[in-house]
């Protein structure tokens, strides 16, 4: 017959290799969640000479609506956004 204390000893070592297996790989998944996460890198450049005077609300609404789809996208995505705003020589600053 078995000793309780070496039994004991067995099932304690078998339980840490299973708990050290599990963590192994809710650690591992963890990483590859991390890093299947899609990078996105956009920059958005707005005409906003007077030409452009009665389209630009309509622009700026229309760069909200595509940079909060993007950042509603699943998987949500690591995202950088820029927006760079041209105009003419001797254009007023608004």
């Amino acid at each position: 017959m078995k000793s309780p204390n070496k039994t004991m000893k067995k099932t304690l070592a078998f339980l840490t290799l299973a708990i050290a297996i599990g963590w192994s790989q809710i650690l591992n998944a963890k990483t590859q969640t991390s890093e299947a996460k899609p990078r996105i890198e956009v920059c958005f450049v707005l005409d906003t000479t007077g030409s452009m005077g009665g389209l630009i609300e309509g622009a700026k609404q229309k760069i909200w609506s595509i940079a909060n789809e993007m950042i509603s996208a699943k998987p949500t995505p690591e995202l950088k956004l820029g927006l760079i705003g041209y105009r003419d020589r001797g254009d007023r600053r608004n």
